[in-house]
Formats: C-alpha cells, sequence, structure tokens
C-alpha cells in the first residue's frame, strides 16, 4: 500500500497545477484513491467506472457501503452526458450551481450500462453535484469524467475536515489491507468549508406535474429553489412562440 501525503499550492482562486493535475490523473485510472477538500469536508475520490475503487473505497470509509455515492461533475455540459434532468432540475442547475445543491436525477441508459449499476438507485436515479469547490470541478474536467464524492467520517460518523486527522483515520483503516494501490491525500492550507448541501429532486405526480422532494434540507432554503425552479425562461416562451 502507498499512501502519499502531498500539500498542493493553490492558486490564490483555489486552481491546482497541471503538474499535480497529472499526479491524481494517473492515480485515479490506475485504480487509487484521491482524498480532497470538498465543500463541507474532505472527500473520497475515485473514477465511478472503476469497480476496483469503489470497493477500495468502501475499505475506507464504510458508511459508503449503505449509502449510494453521489458523483461531482465540472459543469453542467458534462452532467447531460450522463443524466437527463428534468426541465425543473435544469432551471435549479441554471440558478444554483455551481454551489451546495445536490440533485437526484435520471441516469441515462447508456451510462447504467457503463458499470455504474454499483452507484445508482433502484429507480435508476443517482445523486449529482456541480461543486462549490473549485478543486473537484477542476480534476473533473482535466479527467472528462465525473468524480465520486464519498464523505470521510470518523469512527463516530462525523465529517473529517482535518488534514491530520485524515491521515491518521485512513492509515489505521488501511493497515491491515494487503492490495496494491495508491492513494493521494492532497492538504489545502487555509480551506473554508460550507454548510451541508440541499438534496433535492423533482418527481412528476399522478397529473404529471412536477413536485419537490427532499431528501435533506441544506444550505439552500428549499422554497427558494422551488420557487426558481418554477420560474418561466426566455427559452421556455420561445418555445410557446414556436407552438
Amino acid at each position: 500500500m502507498e499512501f502519499k501525503g502531498n500539500r498542493i499550492i493553490v492558486t490564490p482562486g483555489g486552481s491546482i497545477s497541471y503538474q499535480h493535475l497529472g499526479e491524481i490523473k494517473y492515480v485515479l485510472e490506475n485504480g487509487g484513491i484521491v482524498i480532497l477538500p470538498s465543500d463541507t469536508c474532505y472527500t473520497l475520490a475515485s473514477l465511478p467506472f472503476n469497480i476496483d475503487s469503489l470497493g477500495r473505497i468502501a475499505n475506507i470509509e464504510p458508511h459508503s457501503i449503505k449509502n449510494e455515492i453521489p458523483l461531482s461533475f465540472s459543469g453542467r455540459k458534462m452532467l447531460e452526458k450522463y443524466c437527463t434532468p428534468n426541465e425543473k432540475e435544469m432551471r435549479a442547475i441554471d440558478k444554483f450551481c455551481p454551489g451546495p445543491l445536490t440533485l437526484v436525477c435520471k441516469m441515462k441508459k447508456e451510462m447504467i450500462d457503463k458499470k455504474l449499476n454499483l452507484l445508482i438507485h433502484t429507480d435508476k436515479t443517482i445523486g449529482v453535484r456541480i461543486p462549490d469547490s473549485v478543486i473537484e470541478r477542476q480534476i473533473s474536467e482535466y479527467l472528462n469524467s465525473p468524480i465520486t464524492t464519498c464523505a470521510l467520517r470518523d469512527y463516530e460518523g462525523k465529517i473529517i475536515q482535518n488534514y491530520d486527522n485524515v491521515v491518521s483515520t485512513v492509515r489505521d483503516r488501511i493497515k491491515n489491507v494487503i492490495h496494491k494501490y495508491t492513494i493521494l491525500a492532497i492538504e489545502v492550507p487555509y480551506f473554508i468549508y460550507k454548510e451541508n448541501s440541499s438534496v433535492i429532486s423533482f418527481q412528476p405526480n399522478i397529473d404529471g406535474a412536477y413536485e419537490i422532494k427532499v431528501f435533506r434540507e441544506g444550505m439552500i432554503d428549499v422554497k427558494k429553489i422551488k420557487r426558481e425552479a418554477s420560474k418561466f425562461t426566455w427559452s421556455d416562451i420561445k418555445k410557446f412562440d414556436r407552438k
């Protein structure tokens, strides 16, 4: 087992150098795990199409076995390659993303067939994010792929925000693991964490209209999400004009 602890010096905007991005890409494409600061805590990043990586996440974070792992995307264009968000979800994405919003969206069948079946719910949905974290978005864009975003928790189930606690916790959990793969831990000095994201979806009722379903209330007020997602846009008006 190889555990690398790197202090990555970021730009004032929070970006990672191309040298470090190259190292991160190499680790992830070879089945490794990258531990990085997300919006609210340290998270375990891997490529979602690598079955071995998902098993390795379970070795480090037992809570991941019970909970579906959401995915982080670099932006809306990439998200639409994997998911089919409905019109209200698209409006919420346009208004609040990047930001503290997680949407439970339908996955495209061709993406489910690409070994994403271990991540999705039984109704073929998955939690998706375009996070505030510049680091996550930059890694996703550089790899041209979404990455897993699995919160790292201590033995009491609390999220971990301190780098030294991350290192000691992970070392303890992998001490008896014999498989050879790389874990790259990223430390970003003076990282400012945010509150939990709001987790929602818009689901059709018996009349076919979409209603909001709240899985977790977070930083964005749910009433505000519902209001913004119900607004008409110029594209909507153009659709009516064409009719």
